[in-house]
């Protein structure tokens, strides 16, 4: 399959699992890994797929049954594969699907050949290409590596936020500053995805810490988010990142769309709040119930 062949055929399942059958679903998807096995690009999109929409499964078996299909492609991809950025991609991928199946000394091993050094290569390449005069080409470049490394910094801040659940210097510190970046960024309109997965963990932070009157604070933060005009939910730049749509287009073989449909993005919003028994103490707050009210999916009105 093409490029473009795959983009839609994975947003057209991303759709199915929103709206069929989980079996239903399912047996498609592996008909088409029958169909298309040699196809390794797209074979990684549908193990993906799994990933991203395993918690739809009936029970916690058939959610691990799910990721070990998953796995078992991300294998055999990184192992057949010679495209090298592929490779990569399917090895963090299998240890995301050990990870999830409670396998914490698999995700160790698959990573431990990665170097922890980094060195990025966006600055040679920019340079390059401003010595060849493709002065557009290499702003593009720079703008990626920003804002790749931006959402790389929040996601790192947040693992480490969620790490220090028992120490509150710590804990509040790492809010603080994702707060500042991500206001030094505009992540509530530039990627509010990262926003909202801070927000929350957050407010399971203060919970933990039996500080009541943060955590509603947090998730006052989050639900304002989550029903601001942010749908569809999509990649995109801005006017300070006014290239990164062109190289979200070139670079990315999903394009601007989220890897889930929008139906199971609002509901799992919604649910990450509702169903987390983190919250059990607040069920009789007034407050928290009208977050919940105003977070239920198909909600239009604002806070």
């Amino acid at each position: 399959m093409t490029r473009h062949q795959i983009r839609q055929l994975y947003h057209s399942l991303a759709h199915a699992f929103s709206s069929q059958p989980l079996s239903e679903v399912l047996q498609h998807c592996r008909q088409l890994i029958q169909k298309y096995y040699s196809c390794l690009p797209l074979l990684f999109q549908i193990a993906s797929l799994y990933v991203n929409h395993c918690m739809l499964a009936e029970s916690p078996h058939q959610t691990d049954a799910i990721l070990e299909e998953a796995r078992s492609l991300f294998c055999r991809i990184k192992n057949e594969s010679h495209d090298i950025e592929l490779r990569a991609q399917a090895s963090k991928m299998e240890a995301l699907c050990a990870l999830t199946l409670r396998h914490p000394e698999e995700v160790l091993s698959l990573l431990e050949s990665f170097e922890s050094l980094r060195l990025p290569s966006e600055s040679l390449l920019a340079s390059a290409h401003q010595m060849l005069g493709n002065l557009q080409d290499a702003s593009m470049i720079l703008q990626s590596g920003i804002y790749q490394s931006c959402l790389e910094l929040m996601d790192l801040l947040t693992s480490y936020m969620k790490l220090q659940m028992q120490n509150s210097n710590h804990f509040e510190e790492s809010y603080r500053r994702i707060l500042a970046l991500a206001s030094a960024f505009q992540l509530e309109t530039l990627h509010p995805a990262s926003l909202l997965t801070a927000h929350i963990t957050a407010a399971q932070g203060f919970m933990q810490l039996n500080n009541f009157q943060r955590a509603l604070a947090c998730l006052q933060s989050y639900a304002d988010l989550a029903i601001s005009d942010l749908y569809p939910l999509i990649l995109h730049g801005d006017s300070y990142f006014n290239l990164l749509d062109q190289w979200i287009e070139q670079a990315l073989p999903l394009g601007s769309a989220p890897p889930r449909d929008e139906t199971l993005i609002r509901r799992s919003i919604f649910e990450a709040v509702s169903t987390d028994p983190a919250f059990t103490p607040l069920q009789a707050e007034p407050l928290f119930q009208s977050i919940l009210s105003h977070l239920q999916p198909n909600k239009e009105e604002s806070l």
